[in-house]
């Protein structure tokens, strides 16, 4: 039983410990005056904005994180999806005719958020992938119709939704295990 109680304190702040790699930022992509240009339009809709999660941890460089999960609203096509997951985190993947890495790099600058690969998403059937090109070239959203806007790709770090409970786990893992070593004493 002793056994069991420390297995589960221990699990407890492993538990807690690798939800605290996990990063949240929510993103905006907004395009320029000029990205609403006729030979642009989808139908009749001309690309507009894009906003949503991103979920990532840390990669082997610093200052790079991994993106592994968010979602996506786009007004274009009037509807929300997912990030299309990377087979091999980090390295550079083929969907449809883009190439992505699902990389972000939180503390660059305007147009230095995202690499040229960018980041894919799947919404109604239609791919959509944002990327950067640089600090003076505007950030670029396309589509798979062929239908491609300049604009700026912002972010914004958001609190980790489970935190509060990361703590009370981890905290009740110390104490649980902070019980069991003081019992094993007396």
């Amino acid at each position: 039983m002793r056994k069991l109680a420390v297995l589960t304190a221990l699990f407890m702040l492993v538990t807690g410990a690798a939800m605290a790699d996990t990063n949240w930022w929510t993103y905006t992509f907004t395009p320029t005056p000029a990205g609403c240009n006729p030979a642009l339009l989808i139908g009749d809709v001309c690309p507009v904005e894009a906003s949503g999660t991103l979920l990532g941890y840390a990669a082997a460089t610093p200052g790079v994180f991994i993106i592994d999960n968010g979602g996506i609203y786009d007004t274009t096509l009037q509807a929300a999806g997912s990030l299309y997951v990377d087979p091999t985190p980090g390295q550079v993947n083929y969907v449809w005719d883009f190439q992505y890495d699902n990389l972000l790099y939180p503390s660059g600058v305007q147009g230095t958020l995202l690499d040229n690969y960018g980041l894919v998403f799947q919404v109604a059937g239609v791919y959509i992938n944002i990327w950067g090109n640089g600090a003076l070239v505007p950030d670029t959203k396309y589509f798979s119709t062929n239908a491609s806007v300049p604009g700026t790709f912002a972010i914004t770090a958001a609190p980790e939704p489970g935190a509060f409970s990361m703590l009370v786990t981890m905290l009740a893992g110390l104490g649980g295990l902070a019980g069991i070593l003081k019992r094993k004493r007396t």
